[in-house]
């Protein structure tokens, strides 16, 4: 048994497809001249075929052939221009770990809650723009910071001082003990800072030290304290060294007594100047009882200037008693 094989070419395709569609056009036209009793007559005459036999027998398949064929060559370029048209996205671009349909090439806001509206870029909402997202903002149309869940810091105790920086968030307190009241660690009413003994429970009278001398050397104090000095200077009037060298005897007397003196003055002039020239004269005294035999770690010495007036400085009697030095005896750790 013999077996045949052809290879086909467009060149074959072509002539084998002509040749049958040549053969269609004969057999179609013989049917159209029996079909209308054309017959072999001259021309123009009204029984002869028609003058377009040529172009029925000729042109006609040749017309029909380029038809199919640009047919298929028109579907073969279709399908070639939409194989063009395909895109292979690389996988890292359909990556989307937290399910908000946004890849993660392009999401800034990474690890969102499944179920979160986001936009465009992957991110949650966030109306007050204090950068606290939505569904994590406890105060979501007031602006907070994160550590206090979006929310603003409050003031519970009312001192003004915000509960993030409050150490005692509710009890009123100052600034100076970051919003804690002041202290005052011997409870004897006297705040630590006023308190000369502060680990000693005492009198207010006294700087909250306890009462060392007696109601006699109290008022030797006293009138101590009044002592004068020349005009705008603080050079001690002689007429004042007997009642300081009481002050002396009474210092001498108690020899673990310390002695505090504290320099004022009347509101007359600059207010700087007051200021020291108070401290002039707390220090004056000190310098006279240090030279009649006081040690000088002993004694204290400040000045206030105007600030602290006892009376009225709108009377002459009244800017008298506010110059003054004040002196208080204590006893440290009694």
């Amino acid at each position: 048994m013999k077996t045949y094989t052809s290879t086909l070419t467009f060149g074959t395709i072509v002539k084998n497809t002509y040749f049958v569609l040549d053969q269609f056009t004969l057999s179609w036209y013989d049917f159209l001249c029996k079909t209308r009793n054309y017959k072999n007559t001259t021309k123009n005459s009204p029984h002869s075929k028609p003058y377009y036999e040529p172009f029925m027998k000729k042109i006609l398949p040749l017309v029909l052939l380029l038809c199919i064929a640009s047919l298929f060559s028109t579907d073969a370029f279709a399908q070639k221009k939409k194989k063009k048209r395909q895109i292979t996205v690389p996988g890292i671009y359909r990556v989307d770990s937290d399910g908000d349909s946004v890849p993660d090439v392009r999401d800034q806001c990474p690890g969102t809650p499944k179920g979160t509206t986001v936009d465009e870029f992957g991110c949650p909402p966030d109306r007050d723009n204090d950068g606290v997202y939505d569904y994590e903002d406890e105060c979501p149309d007031t602006p907070g910071p994160a550590a206090n869940k979006g929310c603003p810091w409050g003031d519970r105790d009312k001192d003004g001082i915000t509960d993030n920086e409050d150490k005692c968030p509710d009890t009123p307190g100052v600034p100076e003990y970051q919003g804690c009241p002041v202290p005052d660690q011997d409870g004897d009413g006297v705040v630590d800072p006023e308190d000369l003994c502060v680990d000693v429970p005492g009198t207010k009278k006294n700087r909250g030290c306890p009462e060392v001398i007696n109601k006699e050397e109290e008022e030797v104090l006293e009138q101590a304290s009044k002592v004068e000095f020349a005009y705008n200077r603080w050079e001690i009037k002689p007429t004042w060294y007997e009642a300081l060298d009481k002050v002396a005897a009474i210092m001498q007397k108690y020899p673990k007594a310390s002695l505090l003196l504290e320099g004022h003055t009347d509101n007359v002039g600059d207010d700087a100047n007051n200021l020291v020239l108070s401290e002039n004269r707390a220090a004056a005294v000190r310098d006279y009882l240090i030279g009649v035999g006081i040690p000088a770690q002993r004694i204290e010495s400040k000045g206030y200037g105007e600030a602290q007036p006892i009376d009225s400085n709108a009377t002459k009697a009244g800017r008298q008693r506010n110059r003054r030095v004040k002196m208080t005896v204590f006893v440290k750790g009694r």
